[in-house]
């Protein structure tokens, strides 16, 4: 594939974009900024790759015992549903090469999607490529890398993930990820900065910073665009060429045609049997998933839609998400520690998180409170009681001071 033209909005102001004619071998190609008609007036003839932000897109993986692309897509949703909190139906899911039976998944809104490719349109730009911007930074040799762009981090973590955020949240949301990546966790850190030179409050982190200073965020944005690792424009976005729509109706004899209708819709009718039983299993998956993560609920119905409520309920907090983040953050840990101790539930509003606990001993809750108070919580055991020879106790958690 030829070497793109890359086009990137700007995070500040998202009226203008950054963009990067192909470079040569001899001399690179400086960066311009400008209104997307100007980019559009550059870009005619050009192969277009446009950076999608990071916020926008969730990369994940997703397993599915299949080498079929089609038959994948169709079941990454089924896959994925759980772990998302928008209904899967207003999701546009995109995968790159497999590893195994492991495909790297980038899922964005279909609204956003359409919107972003209508503003394209008028434009006259039509991109061959949408690849999300964490995938254009370089991953770094054992560990992560870090860009900083005005109001913005970049990260581009092992293999093909990685997630952007405001610079006001990096080094919170980087110790969270931290703790989540366990065993794959990175023991270097290159940091990319191209905006202010602010303090970004890293040195706590337990691993070695490299610090690089850069004059744009384009600069650093040119990992192998040749080959981009996830393009976006797949399935009903996928871009078709109008000379290969014209050909097609002609390409076979209309008796050939009718046998390949055949074929497939025997193809077809195999695979929404297979799909069928994959989703029965997801299904009974799904229900096994919500009844070990809540044990107290008695009465599954529709496990589904019983766990989006739940997950609903946790994320907003009755419309206060800011202070549930770091509440959870907190106390993961601690909580993951206590061997002897059962989390029967979670409860968020009005700044409180409230915790329903099992354990054997009265002793255990004490000692939970004090891990909690270490981590800069304020900690309130509000009940306590004893049923059958195990103590039910509920525990109030509030940001410390």
């Amino acid at each position: 594939m030829a070497k793109p033209f890359v086009i990137r909005f700007n995070p500040s102001q998202p009226q203008q974009v950054s963009w990067r004619a192909p470079q040569s071998e001899q001399q690179a190609s400086p960066i311009q900024n400008g209104s997307l008609s100007d980019a559009a007036l550059h870009a005619r003839g050009q192969n277009v790759l446009l950076l999608v932000s990071g916020n926008e897109v969730l990369l994940t993986h997703a397993h599915v015992p299949s080498k079929n692309r089609s038959r994948v897509l169709s079941a990454i949703p089924f896959a994925l549903e759980e772990s998302l909190i928008d209904d899967v139906d207003e999701l546009h899911f995109a995968i790159g090469e497999a590893d195994g039976d492991e495909y790297p998944v980038a899922v964005i809104s279909k609204r956003y999607l359409e919107d972003l490719l209508e503003q394209l349109n008028a434009v006259g730009l039509r991109p061959q490529t949408l690849l999300p911007e964490p995938l254009a930074l370089a991953e770094a040799h054992e560990g992560w890398s870090l860009l900083v762009d005005e109001q913005r981090a970049i990260i581009r973590q092992a293999g093909l993930k990685g997630f952007s955020i405001e610079i006001e949240a990096l080094p919170e949301l980087l110790n969270s990820a931290l703790d989540f990546a366990d065993t794959e966790a990175p023991q270097r850190l290159s940091v990319y900065h191209c905006g202010e030179a602010d303090d970004l409050n890293l040195n706590t982190l337990p691993l070695a910073i490299d610090y690089h200073r850069c004059s744009h965020p384009l600069e650093q944005l040119n990992d192998r665009l040749e080959k981009p690792a996830i393009n976006l424009l797949q399935g009903q976005y996928r871009r078709q060429d109008p000379l290969q729509k014209l050909w097609q109706p002609w390409k076979q004899p209309l008796a050939i045609a009718a046998l390949l209708l055949l074929t497939s819709s025997i193809g077809m009718l195999l695979q929404h049997q297979q799909l069928g039983k994959q989703e029965q299993q997801l299904r009974s998956e799904i229900e096994q998933t919500f009844r070990a993560t809540f044990p107290n609920v008695k009465r599954v119905v529709n496990a589904r839609a019983q766990m989006k409520t739940r997950l609903k309920k946790l994320r907003s907090g009755q419309g206060n998400l800011h202070g549930l983040l770091p509440l959870l953050v907190s106390s993961a840990q601690p909580l993951a520690q206590a061997k002897n101790i059962q989390l029967n539930g979670l409860n968020f509003r009005k700044g409180y998180l409230d915790l329903e606990v099992n354990t054997a001993q009265l002793q255990a809750l004490d000692s939970l409170k004090r891990q909690l108070e270490q981590r800069q919580l304020r900690v309130k055991i509000l009940s306590a009681n004893t049923e059958k020879g195990q103590v039910k106790g509920r525990l109030r958690l509030e940001a410390g001071s």
